[in-house]
């Protein structure tokens, strides 16, 4: 039996020869496939070594007599932004 296939192309970078990426359902090429897997396992990374100082924070705050939902709202406000800018400002200046 013969089965046709069709070629779609990167929905990320419209490279040709893209194959269904089954977590997305989307079409991507080796590279894009690529460049998603670490982005996921740079993002685990980050959530699996912030979790547990970010746990004893708010068990800290938290006896001190902040209530939860305030406490909540403190981490849903964190800005990634201030993180990223104070990033970039020691990499321009030459510092690690």
């Amino acid at each position: 039996m013969i089965v046709e296939t069709q070629t779609e192309s990167c929905i990320s970078c419209g490279a040709s020869q893209a194959l269904l990426h089954p977590r997305l359902n989307q079409f991507l090429c080796p590279k894009c496939t690529h460049d998603d897997a670490l982005f996921d396992a740079a993002k685990h990374h980050l959530y699996a070594i912030l979790e547990q100082p970010i746990r004893a924070w708010f068990t800290h705050w938290q006896e001190a007599g902040l209530e939860t939902d305030v406490l909540e709202d403190l981490i849903y406000d964190l800005d990634g932004q201030r993180v990223v800018n104070e990033l970039r400002t020691r990499e321009f200046a030459g510092v690690n």
